[in-house]
């Protein structure tokens, strides 16, 4: 069968098992760069958490698991998904940011 919706996103959950699994991969990464930060300087560890670049690959990795867990959740109501679309654009924004930076 073919993706073609939202509403047809929870019985094609190997996409949601793929981006769940990259992107527990990158905060596992960044909470290891954040400790090592931290064991060397605190003042080094607090501006790498300032730093704007590291607050949006947070920020995009984290909205990128809230709309997945959206989608596979509440997909078989797909007129509640209509507002998720902001959403879900704002994430691909972020995450093209993260790619850029």
């Amino acid at each position: 069968s073919m993706v073609d919706g939202p509403e047809h996103y929870r019985e094609n959950n190997y996409i949601s098992v793929s981006t769940t699994c990259i992107a527990f991969y990158f905060l596992v990464k960044e909470a290891m760069t954040l400790l090592s930060l931290y064991l060397t300087s605190k003042k080094l560890a607090k501006r790498y958490c300032l730093s704007v670049f590291n607050i949006i690959d947070v920020a995009a990795v984290v909205m990128l698991l809230g709309i997945d867990r959206v989608l596979t959740y509440y997909s078989s109501d797909p007129s509640s998904l209509y507002n998720e679309g902001y959403a879900a654009s704002i994430t691909i924004i972020l995450l093209w940011l993260k790619l850029m930076g």
